[in-house]
């Protein structure tokens, strides 16, 4: 990965994948909104809800940058969507996004 130092966005590149940490004293969003001031493309992050500006359109239309979600935080909502309604379709998308080891662990598998 190679860093783009206009936008701090990490670029592929045949070296191996890297991280950024940025110690902040609080979970306040303008530490996020300040960091990423100058960020285009794409943003893999956590769910935290400051980044949630970060990724709304610009006056043109266009996002500054798109959300690259986790799947994880995905699939947390939908066990316990699952888990409070049994629902079919959402025992089924947890089904194809999630190991079969881990679907017969949580209690999705089929009895």
């Amino acid at each position: 990965m190679s860093c783009c130092p206009q936008s701090g966005l990490i670029r592929p590149s045949a070296r191996p994948p890297g991280a950024v940490y940025r110690f902040a004293p609080d979970w306040k969003k303008e530490h996020v909104l300040s960091h990423l001031a100058n960020a285009r493309g794409i943003l893999q992050a956590e769910g935290y809800k400051g980044y949630t500006k970060l990724y709304e359109p610009e006056p043109d239309g266009v996002p500054r940058l798109r959300e690259a979600a986790c799947w994880a935080h995905l699939r947390r909502d939908l066990h316990d969507f699952w888990a409070s309604t049994r629902s079919k379709i959402a025992r089924e998308a947890l089904e194809l996004s999630m190991p079969r080891a881990f679907c017969d662990f949580a209690g999705l598998a089929e009895k």
